[in-house]
């Protein structure tokens, strides 16, 4: 019943707000302050890149353009393979460049504008954002008159049709696989079409995805996936997935009003799996599962719906103010199977501290959040020889929302989400550090509550590459819902078994020596890493006693295929004797950092 009104509810909305679409993009104030970006130079890379592309049109960088007339925009669209890619160039024939267009609808600067260097340096970030895209630059070119300056927009497509893969592995065997074929850039536009394949040792999820960034060439992204979930060995349907969603989004730092609506499902046996298999919940775990009846198996079916809809109305521009309100509905409802063969102390135990507690929210929200739009440019921090930014300076957030019994929630309460970070540059460096507070109020009595802060230290770029310190600590004071999160694995606790670590609250500790990278056939960058982990999850601070690991790792950019980097780490847990299901070493591999660089974000007790 729930499932069908929040349907509704977003078939309802969805044609209301594209039709009352208002205009993307206000024009930028003539005075006042304006937004900046601290920039730190090229990689060697991206200088060889613009020196061939200024030599091929001809032209000669303007180092000084602000204020000259925009007399022409020139895009330098690179191949997937170049010739000083690893790779023979008639694997082009294969492939479709990102069309004139798709590049040029990105940029806030036309042809006969005056040059401002903020709106360049956002330019370059929408083209960023795109994914079928790794290399972008914006960079300003000499005219045909001292007053006059050209625009030159250098993007490098990635390969379009992609396997998308994604691997863990363990000593126990491999723990997950995910394989999404997909074409990224159908006709050259940026829309996709792809498969997905997501394997565990005991599911198999198969379903098909649509995206569409820029919906017939406006402003407007839309995407949709679907598909089933299937137990291996007996093929027996476990469960489906899916999502709709259409929005208009605030896609430059002068868009005045944003809106989106949204519905998605899942529907699946819900596992953790360590070294590769289900892992079990016991009231001691040092003992082991010698008795099978005291190890309950650590699974349960979860079935989630959740639609919603929301209107921004956004102020200023070097320091932004959005005003959000919406609606939305969650269902959440968790159930055990069968575990009469089980200890019925231990399954208690286990549905009481483990499985999330079934929960439906039905209400509206109201939102104000406060950010800067100057962001710092820097190097080899989240990627390779890519320039990168990060957004600088204050950020803050707070979120009222409410469920009503009334209509449709399991109960009725009131919550507020707050949120405040601020990120000062170090040189080409940054710290960042934020701290998010929850709290759901029912008769009077938080029923959930949770504070998290977070702390990121990125030192100066030297010689030899950089130090990265991440830090996160999560405390759900109060924990009516009975979310719980986990360490080890590919991330935040490297050499442990995914989920190893199991608990309300979560501290974890992690140093990164950063290298430079160095290129390998004059386009492939290879960095290397050594790390130090440490981390706990558990129920109660006087439970917490720090896990610690250690090891190396691999990155490698492959600019043909993603700007986002390829990693390999091998970690070794530090503690002797080694605890029970840990493995002297795990191996994982991926696409990303260990641990992406935190955004504080608006969030409920349930999505926490």
């Amino acid at each position: 019943m729930l499932r069908g009104a929040l349907a509704a509810l977003a078939a309802l909305l969805l044609p209301l707000l594209a039709a009352a679409q208002p205009s993307p993009q206000a024009s930028p104030p003539a005075g006042g302050t304006e937004p900046s970006t601290r920039a730190f130079g090229w990689s060697p890379y991206e200088e060889e890149t613009v020196a061939e592309a200024l030599r091929l049109l001809r032209l000669s960088l303007d180092p000084a353009p602000e204020g000259k007339v925009v007399e022409s925009i020139e895009t330098v669209r690179l191949e997937v393979i170049e010739e000083r890619d690893p790779a023979p160039r008639f694997l082009n024939l294969f492939h479709v460049v990102t069309r004139p267009g798709v590049v040029q609808r990105e940029l806030l600067l036309r042809a006969g504008d005056r040059w401002r260097q903020p709106l360049a340096d956002e330019s370059q970030r929408n083209l960023e954002a795109l994914p079928q895209l790794s290399l972008v630059l914006v960079v300003p070119a000499k005219g045909s008159a001292p007053d006059r300056v050209r625009m030159v927009v250098i993007t490098k497509d990635v390969w379009s049709l992609r396997l998308n893969w994604d691997i863990a592995y363990t000593s126990g065997g491999v723990e997950s696989l995910s394989v999404h074929p997909t074409e990224t850039n159908l006709l050259g536009t940026h829309e996709s079409l792809g498969l997905l394949l997501d394997w565990a040792p005991l599911s198999l999820a198969v379903g098909a995805q649509l995206q569409a960034p820029r919906l017939l060439g406006n402003r407007v992204s839309a995407s949709a996936e679907g598909g089933l979930i299937f137990a291996n060995g007996s093929g027996q349907r476990e469960g489906s997935f899916g999502a709709l969603s259409l929005s208009n989004p605030l896609w430059t730092s002068l868009t005045e009003w944003s809106w989106g609506a949204s519905v998605s499902w899942l529907e699946e046996v819900t596992r953790l799996y360590q070294n590769a298999h289900l892992a079990a919940f016991s009231l001691d775990p040092a003992a082991g599962c010698a008795d099978a009846r005291s190890c309950v198996p650590y699974a349960w079916k979860s079935d989630l719906v959740t639609a919603g809809a929301s209107l921004t109305r956004s102020f200023g521009w070097a320091t932004k103010q959005d005003l959000t309100l919406g609606f939305e509905g969650r269902r959440r409802h968790f159930t055990l199977p069968d575990l009469s063969a089980y200890d019925p102390a231990t399954v208690e135990a286990f549905r009481t501290t483990r499985v999330p507690v079934s929960d439906d929210r039905v209400g509206p929200f109201v939102q104000y959040r406060t950010y800067s739009s100057s962001f710092l440019r820097v190097l080899d921090l989240e990627t390779l020889a890519l320039q990168e930014d990060h957004r600088l300076g204050f950020e803050g957030y707070a979120r009222l929302y409410a469920s009503w019994r009334s209509i449709g929630g399991s109960r009725s309460f009131t919550g507020i989400s707050t949120g405040a970070s601020h990120t000062l540059p170090l040189r080409d460096g940054l710290l960042r550090a934020g701290v998010e507070l929850i709290s759901e109020i029912e008769a009077g009595t938080v029923t959930d509550g949770s504070v998290q802060a977070t702390l990121r230290v990125a030192s100066p770029r030297g010689a030899l590459g950089r130090l990265v310190l991440d830090g996160v600590l999560l405390d759900r004071f109060r924990n009516h819902l009975d979310q719980t999160s986990s360490l080890g694995g590919d991330s935040r606790l490297r050499g442990y078994p995914t989920g190893f670590l199991v608990g309300a609250d979560v501290l974890a500790v992690n140093l990164e020596a950063r290298s430079t990278p160095v290129p390998l056939f004059r386009s492939v960058q290879l960095g290397a890493v050594a790390f130090v982990d440490a981390g706990d999850a558990f129920d109660r601070f006087g439970q917490l006693s720090l896990h610690r690991s250690a090891g190396l790792g691999l990155r490698l950019l492959f600019p043909q295929v993603d700007r986002i980097a390829f990693r390999v780490d091998v970690g070794f847990p530090l503690e002797r004797p080694l605890p029970a299901g840990a493995s002297p070493a795990a191996v994982f591999v991926r696409f990303d950092q260990g641990f992406p660089l935190y955004e504080i974000s608006p969030r409920t007790a349930a999505t926490r």
